[in-house]
């Protein structure tokens, strides 16, 4: 994970352990732009980093009518 991304770069502040953790277990996948990373009451079972790209967050009403949410 660190030669293409330098993980301590892209998130600065970490604890060294949790750095280690990521570089040791951290798993790299590329999600093709219209993809579905996380769906409203779906189970969350790992921690999703964005590396690179945009990533839309929004809800839909009853009619289907996007909501953005900003963090």
């Amino acid at each position: 994970m660190t030669e293409q991304y330098p993980i301590r770069t892209l998130f600065p502040g970490l604890e060294e352990e949790l750095y280690n953790e990521m570089e040791q277990v951290g798993e790299m996948r590329e999600i093709p732009a219209g993809t579905f990373m996380l769906r409203k009451g779906q189970l969350i079972r790992s921690t999703m980093l964005v590396l690179e790209g945009i990533v839309k967050l929004y809800q839909t009403n009853e009619e289907g009518k996007e909501f953005l949410c900003t963090i």
